[in-house]
């Protein structure tokens, strides 16, 4: 099963690249707020599911330079872009993973433990929710998540209303544009929501 449902969108049709940064990229606004999310929070070990052309992962270790980023993409052609992008802007410490997430996500999150892993891949339900429970084995008592557009659509409303009933989350912070999950079993179980 492959959740990428994007892979393939260089099959279908040839697309500029400044066409897929607006159909797949982050927008500005939303990378201002995932790199002030990140500089507030600092987590060190993060993994990205879904790194298309690298927008995402350019804002994070923006955000964080000191990072070490592992971020995982599917389709071949976007990690040429990202690499690209990585190198013009000296993104060292970015490590790419190619491959099916199904498969690739469950062999990284087996490694090594992460601070923190941002869901910005296929807007499913049953991809996220799948991909929430293989990152749950990758996590420590500080280590949290967010999940890119939790409201695009029906499906991943219900994946996001699934995930804050887990029994190992204990925070949520809704955002409207990102989902925020913390785990710290010392903190009693609340969801937030907050519009920024």
């Amino acid at each position: 099963m492959n959740f990428d449902s994007t892979s393939n969108v260089f099959e279908k049709k040839l697309l500029k690249i400044s066409e897929l940064g607006k159909l797949e990229g982050i927008s500005n606004k939303n990378a201002k707020l995932l790199i002030k999310i990140i500089q507030y929070l600092k987590p060190k070990n993060i993994l990205e599911i879904g790194t298309s052309i690298g927008l995402g992962t350019t804002a994070i270790k923006i955000a964080n330079k000191n990072s070490s980023i592992t971020t995982i993409e599917g389709c071949p052609e976007k990690i040429k872009i990202a690499r690209a992008l990585f190198l013009e802007n000296k993104l060292n410490a970015s490590e790419i993973i190619a491959g099916n997430f199904s498969e690739t996500l469950l062999t990284t999150v087996q490694k090594k433990q992460f601070d923190f892993i941002y869901f910005d891949s296929n807007p499913t339900k049953e991809a996220t929710l799948a991909f929430f429970k293989i990152g749950i084995q990758g996590i420590h008592n500080d280590s949290f998540f967010i999940f890119n557009s939790i409201y695009k659509n029906a499906e991943m409303q219900a994946a996001w209303s699934q995930i804050k009933k887990h029994p190992k989350v204990r925070v949520t912070i809704d955002i409207f544009y990102f989902g925020i999950v913390f785990f710290r079993k010392e903190q009693a179980k609340e969801n937030f929501k907050i519009r920024v």
